[in-house]
């Protein structure tokens, strides 16, 4: 496991004794910092990896509550790729004029369910 902490702000969280980087501290943690990242990075944004992150301009905002279903099924699919991430249990999508939010529940390979929001 060799996931980074983020704080508050999801910059890299050190330890203001030592100065060192702290890493999270259990599978579930790790794996949900990883799913944080790619839901908050626009497609195309990463220059190493155009592919990153989920097409937000390009086919999530902007749509209108009737793409409601296909939208879930963007972000679903985002989130399946993630290393640790094994089935998505349940994805809701709530679009109120140009408000956009959505929450997640997901299995995770230890078995363990996980839940967050975007």
């Amino acid at each position: 496991m060799n996931g980074r902490l983020l704080d508050k702000n999801n910059d890299i969280y050190m330890d203001p004794a030592t100065g060192r980087v702290c890493r999270a501290e259990s599978f579930k943690d790790r794996t949900m910092r990883l799913i944080g990242t790619v839901l908050r990075t626009f497609q195309g944004e990463c220059f190493t990896d155009y592919d990153a992150g989920v097409p937000w301009f390009d086919r999530v905002l902007g749509n209108s509550v009737l793409f409601a279903d296909e939208i879930s099924a963007e972000i679903k699919d985002k989130v399946l790729e993630i290393d640790g991430v094994e089935s998505v249990e349940d994805m809701m999508v709530e679009i109120d004029g140009r408000n956009f939010s959505g929450r997640y529940k997901v299995r995770l390979s230890n078995g363990e369910i996980a839940t967050g929001a975007f």
